[in-house]
């Protein structure tokens, strides 16, 4: 994925073009390897559209998107 900080607003229009670009640039931002809950380490989730959020299927930790977000202890 492209740097956001160091292209053109064409090149910026056509990565984040949808709100589910963002959302998919931000989740590879915070979890690199793959969703990994913070509480119980499982890998598979449910995206919460309207609310932005990561619940994970298994113990239902729900995970805000945003990788500058404070995480919780």
């Amino acid at each position: 994925m492209a740097n956001a900080e160091s292209m053109s607003l064409i090149e910026f229009q056509k990565q984040f073009g949808t709100e589910e670009d963002c959302a998919q640039y931000l989740m590879y931002k915070r979890w690199k390897d793959g969703f990994s809950c913070p509480k119980c380490n499982h890998h598979e989730y449910y995206y919460i559209k309207t609310r932005q959020l990561f619940e994970c299927q298994k113990c239902h930790r729900r995970n805000i998107i945003d990788p500058g977000a404070p995480k919780r202890k």
